[in-house]
């Protein structure tokens, strides 16, 4: 008689624990199994099969004892999966081949094992250093990078350093832009040019009008003299207008030669000047000679013209002032001070020679509200300058000598001689100040006579 012994594949033998001596075939892999009460799915019977090493090897593993290395068994597929844990681990690992990622201790990663990139984003802890010199690009002409943040002040360019200043950049001596040395010429509109070394400043300054253009590795600067308006301040800062040009010709604001500056001898030159917009309570300050030059004659015009034009009976005046002291701070003339004088030249084929002058003087104490002054007239007789006519502050009018002013006519009013007329002489002292010299004359309407101040006394000149 046949015995027939309990089977199943080794998925149904695993299902449950065979009691003891309890026989099962395993028709998977044709192996006897013996239970023992205790094990899933029986004990190998005799013959040692595959599966079976498989099992007692995975039991080994997984039961086993080991160090940072866990195992897993897959039985269905006969595979044994470890993993390594390498936390606490210090020392080399060395492998023919390593496909895996690389994490630091803080869980950063460092080589992406699936796209095969080195992460340098917050990983560089140190100097980065080629391992051979002059051999290694840092991107390419396809493949460059975005931008460059340095936080140093210098870059090693080959043998050149280039450094930063702020946010200036500071390049070498000698260096070059498209061959060219670094600098700018600037081009004037009478065609001269200025060189600007490298490290100088050119300022070009004004309201309007200023335009500039490149061409040809020049910057030519312009300006339309219509459009340019600076303002004539009212206060302490003052306006400019700025000129660029050699030393060696005249540099011009406009189309035209109407307004230029010779930087070789620090002279402008203007052929009009005109002054309508200057409003009501500001000045043209200018502390320096004024000079006005024409080297032409006209018929039709005057050299200088102060022109006004309204309907007010008193006119603007043309004054001339001086104090001691500064403009900010003036202080009071004093006696002998003369307050303006205007001068008569001419050239006498050498230089400028003095012709004539009228002085204004202050003759006599100063008060508040109150410059006694008395008006010199100079003349040149030939040989010297010298004062030939002068009003005194009271004003006696007093002549070094009366001449005829044409052949046989005196010195007169309808050809007659018109002396001062006073009351007495109380009157004639006050008229002169209380001070009369030898040689004045008046009538004395009192008298009825003719006096004249001699020896500090009047004397009668009878009839």
């Amino acid at each position: 008689m046949a015995l027939q012994l309990r089977r199943g594949n080794t998925a149904e033998r695993m299902s449950f624990t065979p009691l003891i001596g309890e026989l099962i075939l395993d028709t998977t892999n044709n192996g006897l199994y013996i239970g023992d009460g205790t094990t899933v799915g029986g004990r190998p019977a005799g013959t040692l099969v595959t599966s079976d090493v498989q099992d007692i090897v995975s039991q080994m593993l997984l039961n086993g004892t080991s160090r940072n290395i866990t195992f897993t068994y897959d039985e269905e597929l006969g595979h044994i999966n470890a993993s390594v844990d390498v936390t606490d681990f210090t020392g080399t690992i060395e492998a023919e081949a390593f496909i895996g990622s690389l994490y630091a201790s803080n869980s950063l990663l460092l080589v992406n094992a699936e796209t095969g990139a080195i992460n340098l984003d917050s990983t560089i802890k140190g100097d980065v250093i080629p391992a051979s010199n002059n051999l290694y690009d840092i991107g390419d002409n396809d493949y460059r990078f975005k931008n460059l943040y340095l936080s140093g002040s210098t870059i090693k360019l080959g043998a050149a350093t280039i450094t930063a200043s702020g946010s200036a950049i500071d390049l070498p001596a000698g260096s070059t832009l498209d061959g060219d040395a670094i600098g700018v010429v600037v081009g004037t509109e009478d065609s001269t040019t200025l060189s600007i070394a490298n490290g100088s400043t050119l300022q070009i300054r004004g309201d309007e009008g200023i335009q500039t253009r490149i061409e040809d590795g020049a910057v030519y600067v312009s300006a339309d003299i219509t459009a340019l308006h600076p303002s004539l301040r009212d206060d302490a800062t003052p306006a400019y207008i700025t000129f660029v040009g050699n030393t060696g010709a005249p540099s011009y604001i406009g189309t035209d030669t109407d307004l230029r500056y010779f930087a070789s001898s620090n002279t402008l030159e203007a052929s009009n000047i005109l002054t309508n917009n200057v409003t009501a309570g500001n000045n043209v300050t200018v502390n320096n000679a004024v000079i006005i030059t024409r080297n032409s004659y006209s018929s039709t015009i005057s050299g200088l013209l102060f022109s006004q034009h309204h309907n007010t009976a008193d006119s603007i005046n043309i004054t001339l002032y001086r104090s001691r002291g500064t403009s900010t701070a003036p202080t009071t003339v004093l006696n002998g001070d003369d307050l303006a004088d205007i001068s008569f030249l001419g050239h006498d084929g050498t230089g400028q020679a003095g012709g004539a002058a009228i002085s204004a003087t202050v003759d006599g104490v100063v008060t508040t509200g109150n410059i006694p002054t008395k008006l010199s007239f100079t003349t040149n007789n030939g040989s010297t300058l010298g004062v030939r006519a002068e009003l005194s502050t009271t004003g006696a009018w007093k002549v070094d000598t009366v001449q005829a002013l044409t052949t046989n006519t005196a010195l007169s009013f309808g050809n007659m001689v018109k002396l001062p007329t006073y009351a007495d002489e109380t009157a004639a002292n006050a008229a002169v100040g209380g001070s009369p010299e030898n040689g004045m004359m008046y009538f004395d309407t009192g008298a009825t006579r003719i006096k004249v101040y001699q020896n500090s006394v009047w004397v009668t000149i009878q009839p």
